[in-house]
């Protein structure tokens, strides 16, 4: 089979500030949940433990911890941002990733625009976050992001910005993507945040969208776990609605308990032309190779798995 592979939700490799952002976001019991999920892995390839980065953190605050992990970084050989960067793309060539969209750790659209144009567009599409929670700013600001910087595709998370995707403040931001013809990226998952409703990302707000913008491409993202049946129903429900497994791991498809079986079965069937492969690598702490092998081990026709990997994000991207 082909090992051509399209990513969508290729992180940019970490550097040291990319290592302490992570650090910044779970410091917190409020998200104790993303310590355990995150945060160890993460760690662990600096050679650090989460115990060891909490009680740094509680006997000295956020700049021990930076400190703490600036020294463990350096001495796990974590370079420069451009230093890491220049090690990417003959990575990706080996392991046959040809594309990836695209953002930085801390979701900063300037920093996403100035990475695309220094290191070039041609592989790579970049991420508009926009928070409908500001009006018709964030309407300007995708359309110039979009028209004037060349970012690709809009990201409307309800973990970010509070709301669910049917909340009809997201509504310009999806008419303008319409009228810009881009795809949008919603998040539909369970979040780990005891400050934000557990149903918020909850696949039937997507359905809503989808009914209302049927002309919109949707990627449903972060593969709607616990709520797997109905993310399977969205992509078998709506011809414009993709899916994907953003920052879990496709070898828990092979896993009878894991809550992911659903999709092993159904892309062999209805959903065999709208699962997508989407890695998040860098934020899992996982190889990005490691992560397309898992999906190659899987027990499926290598034409299901070229879909996966390929196929599917290439016609969502109209690259194909």
């Amino acid at each position: 089979m082909s090992n051509r592979v399209i990513d969508m939700r290729l992180d940019f490799p970490l550097d040291k500030f990319g290592y302490n952002y992570l650090v910044d976001l779970w410091d917190n019991d409020d998200n104790f949940g993303y310590q355990d999920f995150f945060l160890k892995r993460c760690c662990s390839n600096i050679g650090l433990s989460v115990p060891e980065v909490l009680n740094t953190f509680k006997s000295g605050g956020k700049d021990a911890v930076r400190d703490l992990v600036f020294k463990a970084a350096d001495k796990a050989g974590v370079g420069t941002f451009d230093e890491e960067m220049n090690k990417f793309f003959p990575e990706l060539d080996s392991i046959g990733v040809e594309y990836g969209v695209v953002t930085t750790v801390d979701r900063d659209n300037d920093r996403t625009v100035e990475i695309l144009n220094k290191y070039g567009k041609d592989r790579m599409m970049g991420i508009c976050f926009a928070d409908c929670r500001k009006g018709m700013d964030a309407v300007r600001q995708l359309e110039y992001d979009v028209k004037e910087r060349g970012l690709g595709c809009l990201y409307v998370s309800a973990y970010r910005n509070g709301l669910p995707a049917d909340d009809r403040r997201n509504y310009p931001l999806f008419a303008k993507a319409c009228e810009l013809d881009i795809p949008v990226f919603i998040y539909s998952c369970m979040n780990y945040d005891n400050n934000l409703p557990m149903m918020i990302g909850h696949p039937s707000h997507i359905d809503q969208v989808a009914r209302d913008f049927p002309d919109m491409r949707i990627m449903a993202s972060v593969s709607g776990w616990p709520w797997v049946g109905e993310m399977m129903a969205l992509g078998m429900r709506h011809k414009n609605v993709y899916v994907n497994l953003e920052v879990y791991e496709y070898k828990q498809l092979g896993i009878n308990g894991s809550g992911f079986e659903m999709y092993r079965e159904y892309v062999k069937g209805r959903l065999r032309k709208k699962l997508t492969f989407a890695s998040m690598a860098a934020t899992q702490g996982i190889p990005l190779k490691e992560l397309i092998q898992q999906v190659l081990d899987l027990p499926l026709d290598d034409g299901i798995k070229e879909d996966i990997l390929y196929n599917n994000a290439a016609r969502f991207l109209r690259r194909d």
